[in-house]
């Protein structure tokens, strides 16, 4: 990953000689920022695709799952609770109270489009 934000950076050093290991951080990095912004792998946009472990896959979503600002998400929660329907509410607040207990779960919201649906999550 170095050697990505060295040249990125400017830092070039046209006597590297690139491994197939730094080649390949630098696909993962590139398909990181791919599947950032569109939401899609390398192999998608014609590119080779880099060489993932199982794990490195799990920590790849579970960060880009993790990068929210708590702050801005709060002040999203807030303003957008109180607009909910009856149903809506009734949903938020029970998928809440398993959140709250530890319990998690499984919840499956089916509805026709326009009916809210994204407005819960």
């Amino acid at each position: 990953m170095i050697y990505c934000i060295n040249i990125v950076y400017g830092a070039n050093d046209l006597t590297i000689t690139f491994s197939d290991e730094m080649y390949n951080e630098a696909l993962i990095a590139i398909e990181d920022l791919c599947i950032v912004i569109a939401n899609l792998p390398l192999s998608n946009f014609g590119m080779n695709s880099p060489n993932r472990t199982a794990s490195d896959l799990m920590n790849t979503e579970m960060n880009r799952e993790l990068q929210y600002s708590t702050v801005e998400m709060a002040a999203i929660v807030a303003r957008n609770v109180p607009l909910m329907n009856e149903e809506q509410r009734t949903i938020y607040d029970r998928i809440m109270l398993a959140v709250s207990a530890g319990q998690g779960g499984f919840f499956f919201l089916d509805a026709p489009g326009g009916t809210g649906k994204t407005f819960v999550r």
